[in-house]
Parts: C-alpha cells; structure tokens; sequence
C-alpha cells in the first residue's frame, strides 16, 4: 500500500524480488527457475522471501529450481541438493584435459521445512558441514566412485578411463 504510486526502481530490494517473483507467478508457469534470487538481500528480507518461497511452494504445488551459493537457503528451502565441485579425483589425474564439475552429492533433504528455526538444529548444521566439505573444500578430494548419490534418482556416470578396474561401478 505505502509503494503502490512507486516506480520499479524505487522500491526496497526486497520490493523488487516480490515483484519479480509475482510477475513470473502470473504466468501460471510449470516451473519456476530461480538463480540467486535472494543473493543482495539483507539478512532478515531474504529470511521472509525464503518462507515466503515455501508456502508459495506449498499452496501453488509449484516445481521450482532454486540455485544458491548459499548453504543454507539451500538446505532451508531444497527437497534435493545437487552439490557440484570440480575436487573429486578419477584415475585420468588431477590434471587430465576435459575435467569439469562433477555432482558430487546429492541428497534427498526432509520435506519442508516449517520455521527458521531448523536453522540452528544440530542436525542441520551437519548436513551443511558435510555439503560444505563434499563440494567446497579443496582438500577434500574423493574419488569418483565414492561419490555421495544417495538420492533414488541419482545414478553414477563414470567413463572407463575414470574409474580403477574392480570398483563395481556400473557405466551407463
């Protein structure tokens, strides 16, 4: 009501993310794609976007693919996370041409997520440790065959030169 007479350019962040938000919803699309919606936003707007996110999510039984830098939100607001990192060691060597970013977890996280709270849960801290060390942390280099794809979709793709003889790997 206080902004209704404002033009875009004039409104809060937090402002502009809802209208961008509501001007994609008006589309009715299957899916929404969001990449880093909340990133410039201070820390309480980006809290009541990310519940905002979820109940829009529950009561619109929308599909929306949210990518974020940021743990976190991920954890917060994700059914399944994807964590991409280029450390992961295959039998090629560290410095073999062609070697790209791998999914190297991928998690089934519980469903929604009721308060902020959950937060500060123990339990979530863990997951965000174990996400951070998997994807993030340089030292942390496993190979390709002990990858973290205990998601029911999730399958190992692994090119023979990629793997040792007699892991089990199956190649698709």
């Amino acid at each position: 009501e206080n902004a209704a007479d404002k033009y875009p350019h004039e409104l809060s962040g937090g402002m502009q993310q809802r209208a961008a938000i509501a001007q994609a919803l008006i589309m009715k699309p299957p899916v929404l794609l969001m990449d880093e919606p909340f990133g410039a936003l201070d820390p309480d707007t980006r809290d009541e976007l990310q519940v905002f996110l979820l109940e829009l999510w529950e009561q619109q039984e929308l599909t929306v693919f949210f990518v974020t830098h940021d743990l976190t939100e991920a954890c917060f607001l994700g059914s399944r996370l994807l964590v991409l990192s280029q450390y992961y060691t295959d039998d090629r060597g560290l410095d073999a041409p062609g070697r790209g970013g791998r999914i190297v977890a991928d998690y089934p996280l519980p469903s929604v997520a009721n308060s902020l709270e959950i937060k500060d849960d123990p339990a979530f801290q863990r997951l965000i440790s174990d996400v951070r060390n998997a994807g993030f942390d340089p030292r942390v280099r496993q190979h390709v065959s002990e990858f973290n794809l205990t998601h029911s979709d999730s399958f190992q793709t692994v090119l023979p030169d990629e793997y040792s003889q007699g892991t089990g790997i199956r190649i698709r």
